[in-house]
């Protein structure tokens, strides 16, 4: 095996790519099955939505696609890094990320959170999403589990 010349971050970067492209080829029938197909990056991932030939229509700001959320049967949460970002503990006045902006994705029927480990985030806490009965966690290359997803409904 070569070694990879690549940083985490250029990693990181690929393999986002490389999923929501994957997504974007996926057949009209599978989209069918994945109809209302939303992204709201955090931050510079709308970068990579951009180089991912992701329509522009389908991309949200998170003040935009928050009051979504509430509305929504499902939602896919892929976590790359900090996963603070979706964390409701921002709720808790108490909290130490109290007030921080996050994607609202535990007002969902049903939130799916796809993660490599139940580490905690930048700030060190727990989440509290991961943790609601109306969360399932799904372990494991966000690329290879949507692709088994697709496969099972396929």
């Amino acid at each position: 095996m070569q070694p990879s010349n690549e940083t985490d971050s250029e990693l990181l970067h690929r393999k986002l790519f490389d999923f929501v492209q994957s997504h974007n080829n996926l057949s009209s029938y599978q989209r069918d099955l994945f109809n209302d197909v939303e992204y709201s990056p955090y931050f510079y991932m709308n970068v990579l939505l951009a180089e991912a030939e992701v329509p522009y229509d389908q991309v949200f700001e998170m003040e935009d696609i928050n009051s979504e959320f509430a509305q929504a049967d499902v939602v896919l949460v892929l976590v790359r890094g900090a996963n603070d970002v979706v964390n409701p503990a921002t709720k808790d006045p108490k909290s130490s990320i109290a007030g921080m902006p996050i994607l609202e994705a535990y007002k969902a029927k049903t939130v799916i959170v796809n993660k490599r480990s139940m580490a905690s985030g930048y700030a060190g806490l727990d989440n509290e999403l991961f943790y609601m009965d109306k969360t399932m966690m799904v372990f494991g290359d966000a690329k290879k589990v949507i692709e088994s997803m697709v496969k099972m409904v396929d």
